[in-house]
């Protein structure tokens, strides 16, 4: 492990933003934290980044921790926090006690639309145009 630079976070954060536009993460109001600084997010030991999210005033703070395993998990960690953000509403909801199946119905298909945007946008379109010919 070694101790995240001021250079790591710019990346994380960067990193993070690029991630958030590409899936259309876009109602979202960010925040970003370095190390274990403020009261909004806590990253223990073990963690070596956290997303924080309020799902009813669409707040999230993603955060880098102070150690991370080198350089290239920067990448993997923005990636990974940005998908926790994915799931954020469909995992407010599931922990709710009063959460009906309609609402965990609308927040799974939120996130199953992110995911057709995306595959359709950049994969469909483009990589796999030779699989789908029309014969």
């Amino acid at each position: 492990m070694r101790q995240t630079t001021p250079k790591d976070f710019l990346e994380f954060k960067q990193r993070c933003e690029y991630y958030i536009e590409y899936l259309g993460l876009k109602n979202w109001c960010l925040t970003y934290e370095h190390g274990n600084v403020g009261n909004l997010i806590k990253i223990s030991e073990s963690d070596q980044a956290n997303c924080l999210t309020d799902s009813e005033s669409r707040i999230v703070t993603l955060g880098l921790g102070e150690e991370v395993e080198d350089e290239s998990t920067i990448d993997y960690l923005s990636i990974h926090e940005v998908f926790e953000l994915l799931l954020a509403e469909y995992d407010s909801l599931a922990r709710s006690r009063y959460a009906t199946e309609k609402e965990l119905e609308k927040a799974r298909h939120s996130v199953i639309t992110v995911l057709e945007n995306t595959f359709h946008k950049d994969f469909l379109r483009t990589r796999c145009k030779k699989y789908f010919k029309k014969k």
